[in-house]
């Protein structure tokens, strides 16, 4: 089974067996984004645009506990992730 990532920040939506996904309207998991990015149905910072995405998920990098390689690696990716998912794919 593939690992199902944030379609908004591609962080995995369940984290050492944490549920981090987002709400939708009624208060159910939603499938595709997590809380960090989505709550009630709508995206929480509905105007960020990709660029500020980038930013925040670099910044989240930097702070991991990850060795100094899988920092470098996930920084260097983390652009072209974003492009392959649903929010960003079309901008």
């Amino acid at each position: 089974m593939m690992k199902q990532i944030c379609q908004s920040c591609g962080m995995p939506l369940i984290q050492k067996g944490i549920d981090l996904r987002g709400s939708e309207r009624g208060n159910t998991k939603s499938e595709k984004y997590c809380s960090y990015c989505y709550g009630n149905g709508a995206f929480l910072q509905p105007t960020m645009t990709k660029e500020q995405m980038i930013k925040r998920g670099i910044e989240g990098i930097q702070r991991s506990k990850s060795n100094k390689l899988v920092k470098w690696i996930f920084v260097k990716s983390y652009p072209v992730q974003l492009n392959q998912l649903e929010r960003w794919r079309n901008q």
